[in-house]
């Protein structure tokens, strides 16, 4: 792209962890720049993770930035399933200590369906319901991981912005 393009929209936000190329072409379709998506411009991200350890720390990273990003971590359906999953573990923990069997129940189920959620979206994106459901168990506890980070990024991100605020 153009040098004068790029700065004429403030170029990469640099307050935040990551998505800074999603939030720039975001930038230059409001100013009414034509971007086009094209095969022929294909991105590699060299270290993706191969363990666990390091996906779940690469999902805390991503998710760093929902405070700082309000505006779009509001039109992430995810988002609202981090925020559901942290407040169903918080009302978890919350019925275990005041000794609340129904209630410490009912969170719990909550907690445990929303990588369902996360599963069958997954799957129905990938047309790979129907062919392997053996494995469905992999793949369920790949978002319970995915999303357990994200509470943990989430968290973060709160702090950080507590943090900004305290120093003012």
């Amino acid at each position: 792209m153009n040098k004068n393009d790029f700065f004429s929209v403030g170029g990469f936000d640099e307050k935040i962890t990551s998505g800074e190329d999603t939030k720039l072409t975001v930038s230059l379709k409001k100013k009414e720049y034509q971007v086009i998506m094209t095969t022929e411009l294909n991105v590699i991200h060299l270290g993706n993770p191969i363990k666990i350890s390091h996906f779940f720390t690469r999902q805390i990273w991503h998710s760093e930035n929902y405070f700082q990003n309000l505006s779009d971590s509001v039109r992430d359906p995810t988002f609202y399933l981090v925020i559901t999953f942290f407040f169903s573990i918080a009302t978890m923990v919350s019925c275990l200590i005041l000794n609340n069997p129904v209630g410490f129940i009912t969170s719990l189920t909550i907690t445990l369906i929303i990588p369902v959620v996360l599963s069958i979206k997954r799957l129905h994106r990938s047309k790979y319901l129907l062919s392997n459901l053996r494995n469905l168990p992999s793949i369920y506890l790949l978002d319970l991981t995915y999303i357990s980070a994200r509470v943990i990024g989430l968290y973060k991100s709160f702090v950080n912005i507590m943090k900004k605020k305290l120093q003012l």
